[in-house]
């Protein structure tokens, strides 16, 4: 279902615009409903076209240690990646 959402929030004719949103907002509602599901404490998302950040959102709280009181997470949150760069680094040199 997330999948779908996102191929049809993809589309880029204008005259689809009114339903683009539409698309953008359902893929918005079933990726907040997907963080709460899975309890994910807090997320960014976001659709890149021709090198432009086309859309963005940011789910729950910043800091899941002082919920609920913590602040909301925002669109330009930064995480830390951890060991995801060796897994990067592996597949650039592949």
């Amino acid at each position: 279902m997330l999948g779908s959402a996102f191929v049809r929030a993809q589309t880029r004719d204008q005259s689809n615009s009114n339903q683009s949103r539409q698309n953008l907002g359902q893929f918005e509602t079933d990726l907040g409903r997907i963080c709460a599901e899975l309890r994910v404490p807090g997320a960014v998302a976001g659709i890149v076209s021709d090198g432009r950040i086309v859309w963005s959102h940011a789910y729950d709280a910043a800091d899941a240690s002082n919920r609920p009181s913590a602040a909301p997470m925002n669109a330009d949150a930064l995480f830390p990646i951890a060991s995801v760069s060796k897994t990067m680094a592996t597949v650039i040199l592949m």
